[in-house]
């Protein structure tokens, strides 16, 4: 086609989109000459069917209501049947072929109408020829209101520079252009929303702009979330100095690290990403693989805690507290692992520095009872020595009560000790005896004295409702056991911490004292017993 046939073709477009528009016959009577004019120089149906369809697109684009719409199309129907009538169509190829021509334009204005995007065309001058009603609804503008607004009124000044840079930039492209702009609402709201542009083109040249916006409020406001949750992370990550945390990939290898970690094992960032975080453990650990076993109890159990000996970059050990925890993405696959890190090197030299206080404690608390042991059994030899001098000047008859007393026994009295043992606390205390006959003097003293010290105990601490006492003759040794049903202890615990009550202190006193032995079971909540022997 030539460069006149298509100067006619234009100025064809332009007197049929005038009449269309309500240009008058004026228009309708150009369009019919320029029409078979072009038709005369060598223009066929498909050029002036492409013209006419181009124009009732754009008509019907710019209808303000269906009513708008309807009207045009007739009107271009009937210029249609008359202008394309010299090609000798036949009334009912053309009206088949008009009628796929209206279902194809109520199909494209379907989708242009209900379209959840904005779209909306322009012209050269960035004046709005068509909006849909998605456009309506965003804006805030009805589109009689629209089209006789400027691009520029609805845009931040920010955004109409853009929105010129872009069209300024690829001016001779037909391909679209995305990018992102902000539209002023009616209400006075700045709404985010991404824009896809292209040129509009009529015979070669660019005639307006087809535009096609999407509201990205919802997905804006997300970003903005993740940027403050990630800058919230930032500033805890770098300003937290009291703890290292450390990030590492699947094989144990450091990825990042905050001042802390820094601080805490003295490397610098150069020197500790990359590296394997089992270089801050013991030679004697790693070569153990602690740290391969903490990682996969991470990812086993998603967490671990652990403490020990951790070493500093200049060789310096300090006791650390570690809590490790896998990292995984949404769909579950492990990427790698958080490590914080406390130092408690000062808290651990307490703790041993309080344990040495606790050992020293009892070690005097054992030598006390020692010493308070001998002294009173010197006191007893005494008032024992003194007794007997006085029972030697009481009269006759007083003299045998008191003989006759201290012939009592050792069972007697323990049984009046149980009697009055039960009545003050409420225990049920039993004596058991298989010796009919006496020990010597000393060992029946002590063992009066061993069952009082174990009485007073259980009362004060066992919250026993039952206590039983057993003593037994073998040949040349005695066997005794004192056994409550109270909440008893951990012996082990106990023992490991090198603590004993005075009660328990004394009542072993007296026994190593006689050359016997002295034993205590216990569980916590199955009672205690006490269980010893010395000889005959």
């Amino acid at each position: 086609m030539t460069n006149a046939q298509i100067e006619l073709l234009d100025e064809y477009l332009m007197a049929f989109q005038d009449y269309l528009e309500g240009a008058g016959e004026a228009a309708l009577q150009r369009a019919y000459e320029l029409g078979r004019q072009a038709m005369d120089e060598g223009a066929g149906i498909l050029d002036m069917a492409a013209i006419h369809q181009q124009v009732l697109n754009k008509a019907l684009l710019g209808a303000e209501s269906a009513a708008d719409a309807a009207s045009v199309a007739k009107a271009a129907a009937a210029f249609s049947a008359e202008s394309l009538s010299p090609f000798e169509i036949t009334h009912r190829s053309f009206k088949a072929a008009y009628s796929a021509l209206k279902v194809s334009e109520e199909r494209y204005r379907e989708l242009f109408e209900n379209a959840k995007d904005i779209v909306f065309t322009l012209d050269m001058e960035d004046n709005f020829t068509s909006i849909n009603r998605a456009g309506e609804e965003v804006s805030g503008y009805k589109r009689s209101e629209a089209l006789k607004m400027n691009f520029a009124d609805i845009l931040s000044a920010e955004s109409l520079e853009l929105f010129q840079k872009m069209r300024e930039t690829k001016p001779g492209e037909g391909g679209p252009i995305t990018y992102e702009l902000e539209m002023a609402t009616r209400d006075g709201r700045l709404v985010p929303f991404e824009v896809s542009t292209r040129l509009i083109y009529e015979h070669g040249r660019p005639v307006g702009v087809q535009a096609i916006g999407r509201d990205i409020s919802v997905r804006k406001r997300a970003e903005e979330i993740e940027r403050e949750s990630k800058e919230r992370f930032r500033l805890i990550f770098e300003n937290i100095r009291d703890y290292a945390i450390v990030t590492l990939d699947t094989a144990g290898r450091i990825t990042g690290w905050n001042p802390g970690a820094r601080r805490i094992y003295g490397y610098t960032d150069e020197e500790s990403l990359g590296r394997s975080f089992a270089n801050f453990f013991l030679p004697k650990d790693a070569k153990a693989n602690r740290p391969e076993q903490l990682l996969r109890m991470a990812e086993t159990e998603g967490r671990v805690e652990d403490e020990g000996w951790r070493l500093r970059k200049e060789g310096t050990r300090f006791w650390a507290h570690v809590v490790m925890t896998a990292l995984r993405d949404p769909s579950g696959r492990l990427r790698g692992y958080a490590k914080v890190t406390r130092d408690m090197t000062e808290r651990r030299r307490q703790e041993e520095a309080l344990q040495r206080m606790n050992e020293a404690l009892d070690q005097q608390t054992t030598r006390i009872a020692h010493a308070l042991h001998d002294e009173s059994g010197q006191l007893l030899a005494s008032v024992h020595i003194a007794l007997e001098e006085v029972a030697g000047q009481m009269p006759a008859g007083a003299r045998a009560r008191f003989q006759k007393v201290k012939h009592l026994g050792l069972v007697p009295a323990l049984e009046f000790l149980a009697q009055s043992v039960s009545k003050r606390t409420g225990m049920a205390v039993t004596v058991e005896c298989s010796k009919d006959g006496r020990f010597a003097p000393p060992v029946e003293a002590a063992l009066y004295r061993i069952s009082q010290e174990a009485l007073t105990n259980v009362a004060r601490h066992a919250k026993a409702s039952q206590v039983n006492i057993q003593i037994q003759s073998e040949a040349e040794m005695i066997t005794g056991s004192i056994k409550d049903n109270g909440r008893g202890f951990d012996t082990a615990a106990v023992l490991r911490k090198g603590r004993r009550g005075f009660g328990l202190h004394g009542v072993q006193a007296r026994i190593e004292a006689l050359g016997g032995t002295f034993f205590i079971s216990s569980k916590p909540r199955q009672g205690t017993t006490l269980r010893f022997t010395i000889p005959a």
